[in-house]
């Protein structure tokens, strides 16, 4: 079993559909081990960045993790995942979404992206308040450090949802606008007589 006596070893991995095109998803389990990276959570995220590009399909990544578990074992490809990732680049579409606080290699996952959404109880740092008070003695929140006020203003984070299912809602609708990669065309969307013209402003 991938991660030893760890389920899935943090992460679920598989493909799927959305809005009837193929993709890659991975989501982080934070009820394993906080959603922590191990060496095993590692290789999947390095695959599943493999297959979507060979597949040339979309890539999704649920996010809401500890970063990297400190355990001492030796991790492989690391931190070849964000590579793989950064080679889809262009050429498959990427997105994040942040459904719970994401820390350390995790959250280098979303700036990947290329577009990212975050619900309300979402966070994004690469060192939680637990870190930060240790290194500076200042005490701070999730949401200082990271949450929707801190990290749409920033860039880091695209778009909103308040809800989880929002997050997913705004996947699928961003999805819908793209081809599954830089080798295929855009799905004929054909005129629709019951909807209205767009004002336009002159």
């Amino acid at each position: 079993m991938i991660g030893g006596d760890i389920a899935a070893d943090g992460i679920v991995a598989g493909s799927g559909l959305i809005n009837g095109s193929p993709v890659m998803v991975g989501a982080e389990d934070f009820t394993t081990l906080a959603g922590s990276i191990g060496p095993g959570g590692n290789a999947k995220r390095y695959r599943l960045a493999e297959l979507a590009l060979r597949d040339r399909i979309p890539l999704v990544m649920l996010l809401e993790g500890a970063g990297f578990r400190p355990s001492g074992e030796h991790y492989g490809r690391t931190p070849t995942d964000l590579l793989a990732q950064a080679q889809c680049s262009g050429k498959v579409p990427m997105v994040g979404g942040l459904l719970g606080p994401s820390a350390g290699h995790g959250a280098l996952v979303a700036p990947v992206c290329d577009f990212t959404i975050m619900s309300r109880q979402g966070a994004i740092f690469t060192a939680g308040p637990p870190v930060v008070k240790e290194a500076t003695g200042e005490e701070i929140s999730k949401e200082d450090l990271g949450g929707p006020t801190v990290a749409l203003p920033s860039g880091v984070i695209h778009n909103y949802a308040e809800t989880d299912e929002g997050v997913l809602d705004d996947i699928r609708r961003y999805l819908s606008y793209f081809p599954s990669s830089a080798w295929s065309y855009p799905p004929t969307r054909l005129y629709d007589e019951d909807a209205g013209l767009r004002p336009t402003p002159e």
